[in-house]
């Protein structure tokens, strides 16, 4: 056979060469005031084109959403998961973002595609309960949820279904387990307000993404270095910072506490794209992978 012949029949079969993979992504976490951590697992198979050109790149036909997704619970000690909730065919969300959940365990919510959604432990049915929202934290007792829209802070009443304007100006919101402080962002300021008075009790400049311990003992905001700041909130003190390993701006981690001591985020891993969830111990500064994204191919 003449080698252009060949040739073209190589490049014929390099363009139509095609493989199938299989993915295990994460798309959010969360921690707990109880200790739990809770993390949306994507199951996806997809089949790739061979491009001489440009490599195996994903055929248009088969970009699709995940073909599995499941809110997974996992343990602080080796990443182990546990199936929480399935999504039905027709739920198959991608892009999740910030995951919380309800401290009686009987709600959590998250925000997709700037719509918060609400949803029950009890089923997977699901409710679009506010457009252009994200950021949503419970109050402690389960009933209200705080969220950001706009430029401030709104609540919304689960039983009743009605919301209304909390706090103007600000953003970010979370709040301790006993309901007493409330912690967001105004500005270039991160701010804990005492509910029962008004009064700042915690005022600072160097952190964005800030977060109250459920104990309300602690804050934790992230510096634009990547650094995880934590401070004492009665003094208003630095009590540490610690490199986050993974965090990239590429993928805000928006660490969350898991009670007291820890906290949970989601960062690249070492030398990859993919994403990782990770748990730092805030006494000791320790930092263990609970679980890995990865691709396999056929």
């Amino acid at each position: 056979m003449p080698r252009k012949i060949e040739s073209a029949i190589l490049i014929i079969f390099l363009i139509s060469c095609t493989r199938t993979s299989f993915s295990v992504l994460y798309d959010t976490c969360c921690g707990t005031p109880s200790g739990d951590i809770y993390v949306v697992r994507k199951e996806k198979t997809s089949i790739q084109e061979y491009n001489v050109f440009g490599g195996y790149y994903e055929s248009n036909y088969s970009r699709s959403p995940a073909t599995r997704t499941s809110l997974m619970r996992m343990d602080t000690i080796g990443g182990k998961e546990e199936v929480a909730i399935v999504y039905p065919q027709e739920i198959l969300w991608s892009r999740l973002e910030d995951l919380n959940i309800s401290s009686n365990k009987e709600f959590y919510s998250f925000s997709y595609r700037e719509t918060l959604y609400l949803l029950s432990f009890q089923d997977t049915s699901c409710h679009a309960i506010v457009d252009s929202a994200t950021n949503p934290f419970f109050f402690p007792d389960g009933e209200s949820l705080l969220f950001e829209r706009g430029t401030g802070i709104y609540v919304y009443r689960i039983r009743d279904g009605t919301s209304s304007e909390f706090l103007d100006s600000a953003s970010f919101p979370s709040i301790d387990s006993a309901g007493k402080y409330l912690c967001f962002m105004r500005d270039t300021f991160s701010i804990v307000m005492d509910l029962e008075t008004g009064v700042e009790v915690f005022k600072d400049t160097s952190i964005h993404y800030p977060r109250i311990s459920p104990d309300g003992s602690k804050v934790i905001g992230l510096r634009f270095s990547g650094e995880l700041a934590i401070f004492d909130r009665t003094t208003g003190n630095l009590i540490t910072q610690i490199n986050l390993i993974g965090a990239s701006a590429l993928c805000p981690s928006r660490p969350s506490f898991v009670g007291n001591d820890m906290v949970v985020y989601r960062g690249y891993s070492a030398g990859s794209i993919l994403k990782a969830i990770y748990l730092l111990n805030l006494n000791n500064k320790h930092t263990h992978i609970l679980a890995k994204e990865f691709v396999t191919f056929n």
